[in-house]
């Protein structure tokens, strides 16, 4: 924001160029305050793997999130995933079938929907962190 401004014209351009600013500086801020909150309550409901090995870690401990954020679309989104262990993660969420090495179908391993119900459990609290991020931003772009 300029020091200072005169007239009716340089507060027609500031604030007319402040929805660019706040996506370039907020919108990245706010999207990822609200994933953060989303990540925290999927790791705390992620099952815990009793036999976690250098290729084949806990899955809590591969949860991922990425921001990105496209400035000319005025737009973002964020992916919070488990990366290469995501397969896993899908066979605890949905359920699953054991199969032997040798083809051979074992017992039928129940959905635990730990994902889904993170998302849900932390959608207030992730719609309030985004918008104290934004709010944040735009008192800091305003001043």
């Amino acid at each position: 924001m300029p020091d200072s401004f005169e007239g009716f014209e340089d507060a027609k351009k500031l604030l007319s160029d402040l929805p660019r600013r706040l996506v370039r500086r907020g919108l990245r801020k706010a999207v990822t305050a609200a994933a953060v909150v989303v990540a925290e309550a999927i790791h705390a409901r992620t099952p815990q793997s009793t036999k976690a090995t250098h290729t084949d870690p806990h899955l809590a401990d591969s949860l991922v999130v990425d921001v990105e954020v496209d400035e000319a679309a005025g737009s973002a989104h964020a992916e919070i995933g488990f990366g290469k262990q995501g397969y896993r993660a899908l066979w605890v969420e949905y359920g699953h079938q054991q199969v032997s090495h040798g083809g051979k179908p074992g017992p039928f391993v129940p959905a635990n929907p730990f994902m889904r119900s993170a998302g849900i459990a932390a959608g207030d609290a992730a719609e309030e962190a985004f918008v104290a991020a934004l709010t944040e931003a735009s008192r800091e772009e305003l001043e």
